[in-house]
């Protein structure tokens, strides 16, 4: 079966390094609900910003990607690390004939650093802290232990 245009959760099923061409790649053969897709992750001087931004996606560590062991390994290191990310698939034309080719491969979920501050620091804010402080002292006493389905006890849901 043949993986389908579109967005696809995925984690590596086998990994190697090969030459194809004049370039040496990566090769990654993506295990989806789908089935199988191969992706050739190009080290040029050209592709290596999105090579490397793939493998770490993947899994990799930057200390990793400075170890030449590491891609002597890389299928050992990488189906065990089995973290799942989203690959985008699009048919692609090339010397007249359509394939299907993984055009992205994107984490999961991005953690933007300033949307976490924003996040954090809405829920500072609403139970009273601001920066550097501890939260104010309650004006009221607090209210009695919740029991019941409320697991944490602080207050009815």
């Amino acid at each position: 079966m043949a993986v389908g245009v579109g967005k696809h959760i995925a984690t590596v099923l086998h990994a190697g390094c090969a030459k194809l061409g004049s370039t040496e790649a990566i090769v990654i053969i993506h295990k989806t609900d789908e089935g199988p897709i191969e992706t050739p992750l190009f080290v040029s001087s050209a592709a290596l910003d999105r090579t490397e931004e793939a493998l770490l996606t993947m899994g990799l560590t930057r200390k990793e990607l400075d170890d030449p062991q590491t891609f002597q390994d890389i299928d050992a290191i990488l189906t065990a690390k089995g973290v799942q990310y989203q690959i985008v698939v699009e048919d692609e034309e090339y010397k007249g004939k359509v394939e299907r080719r993984v055009k992205w491969i994107n984490p999961l979920v991005r953690n933007d650093r300033k949307a976490a501050v924003t996040v954090a620091t809405m829920f500072r804010n609403r139970r009273g802290y601001s920066e550097g402080s501890t939260p104010a002292p309650p004006t009221t006493a607090p209210a009695a232990k919740a029991t019941g389905s409320d697991p944490w006890g602080d207050g009815p849901f």
